[in-house]
């Protein structure tokens, strides 16, 4: 299925081809608290795989036969191959669960759409995947929450791509040391619903109290030495870009391998 990305104002959806949106700042300061994420999670397979870090899963396999993963569309590459479902029957249906991000193939580090093209071509695969963490955060906000956001029609998270200089999480940044909410985390539910982005991201404009389960895929020292222009911090968007520097595109919603 192909859609397009749109810009959300914070009214109402609209049906414009923009992929993302400024959830505009309040100058109240908000209450909230945060729960940190566990140290640890249980995959379904024999295998305990920590939140946040990588493993690997070798694959030996007929070269038509595919692998079994389907991905989320590469939309944006801060958000390329992440899993959004494990077919049965898969090979790495013991290890890899939604969610999880296909970051190397065979140790190669390239683009997804490179790593996409490999897996069609090799019968011996060294997959290297990175499980992220999950953690909460309890909102009470006055206004919106202070973030660009960027989301594509069909997906079921919204990417946190940069930061306002005023707004609830960032004066929640601004109270802390450590914690803190950073670009390239995912809001994967909110208010215990998860399902399509533009559902939650009205929950998150009608609603003042927020529970929102989240993804981490960057380490912070991966996020402070992101090029500049990419996901980080606060700041305007380059020029001839949408509002914080990505263009409309039209994008596939999943593609399997």
């Amino acid at each position: 299925m192909f859609c397009c990305c749109e810009k959300v104002d914070t009214k109402g959806i609209s049906e414009a081809d923009v992929e993302l949106e400024t959830l505009v700042a309040s100058s109240h300061v908000p209450e909230m608290s945060i729960s940190e994420p566990p140290t640890e999670a249980m995959s379904s397979s024999i295998r305990q795989i920590p939140l946040g870090e990588e493993y690997e899963v070798d694959i030996e396999r007929a070269l038509e036969l595919p692998i079994g993963l389907q991905f989320y569309a590469e939309s944006m590459s801060e958000t390329s191959g992440i899993v959004c479902d494990v077919m049965e029957g898969s090979y790495c249906a013991d290890d890899v669960k939604k969610g999880d991000r296909l970051v190397a193939v065979n140790g190669s580090r390239e683009s997804f759409h490179d790593l996409r093209r490999m897996l069609k071509e090799e019968t011996h695969l060294v997959l290297t995947f990175k499980r992220p963490k999950e953690f909460t955060i309890n909102i009470t906000k006055e206004s919106d929450l202070g973030v660009h956001l960027a989301m594509c029609r069909d997906s079921d998270f919204l990417f946190i791509k940069s930061f306002q200089e005023e707004g609830a999480l960032p004066d929640f940044n601004k109270r802390r040391t450590a914690g803190r909410i950073r670009p390239f985390d995912c809001i994967i539910e909110v208010n215990g619903y998860r399902g399509p982005c533009t559902q939650m991201l009205h929950i998150i404009q009608q609603e003042t109290h927020l529970k929102l389960r989240m993804w981490r895929y960057r380490a912070k020292v991966e996020v402070e030495s992101a090029p500049k222009g990419s996901a980080r911090g606060t700041g305007a968007a380059p020029k001839g870009t949408g509002p914080i520097g990505l263009p409309s595109r039209r994008v596939a919603r999943a593609g399997g391998a």
